[in-house]
């Protein structure tokens, strides 16, 4: 790949990225603390995806002849943003459930929006994890569970809930009409064997 513009007007760089026989062009605020390569980086980062985009293209708005421009080379993809994703973000305990399953992913991109893949580290404040899975115990109380997925540095938190078994509950039926009637025949029966 080659840089055939960097220009400053005004504190605006824009800058031209010739690939194949197209040139793709950007602008940026002009940052005088960054060198030229970190500017021509950023600028990179900006506009890959009209690169990408124009080398799928048989016309160009910009041609390139492939003269001049100076040699630049990209950065390696790194990991710029990760995504935690649960597969549920609640756990009920039924009555003799010992154990719960969560699986455990995550969406990850570099710094110029493509997928990323790369070593995940998944730790959780309670239960065990085991591959991409979260195994978690029983509760005997309302709990939550801080789960953090990290890569390079970079980290998300996501936050599950865990809610005890409840136990069914007997529920009396209210008294009817029917219900007092007896009970009063009853205690007058009483009331007459002089109980």
């Amino acid at each position: 790949m080659k840089v055939v513009k960097y220009e400053i007007d005004k504190n605006i760089l824009t800058v031209g990225f010739a690939e194949n026989d197209f040139i793709v062009y950007t602008q940026l605020a002009y940052n005088a603390t960054k060198t030229k390569q970190e500017l021509l980086q950023k600028a990179y980062e900006q506009c890959k995806s009209a690169i990408d985009y124009e080398k799928t293209q048989e016309e160009h708005a910009f041609v390139w002849d492939g003269k001049g421009g100076e040699d630049f080379t990209p950065a390696l993809p790194k990991a710029k943003s990760i995504e935690l994703i649960l597969d549920k973000p609640y756990v009920q305990f039924e009555a003799g459930q010992e154990t719960a399953e969560i699986a455990l992913s995550a969406d990850i991109k570099d710094q110029y929006g493509d997928n990323y893949i790369g070593n995940i580290e998944f730790s959780a404040t309670y239960g065990n994890i085991s591959g991409n899975t979260l195994i978690i115990p029983s509760v005997t109380e309302y709990t939550e569970v801080v789960i953090v997925a990290e890569i390079e540095g970079i980290s998300d938190t996501k936050t599950i809930q865990l809610f005890p078994c409840i136990e069914p509950q007997v529920i009396q039926p209210e008294p009817t009409v029917e219900d007092y009637l007896i009970d009063l025949d009853y205690r007058l029966s009483l009331i007459e064997l002089g109980l």
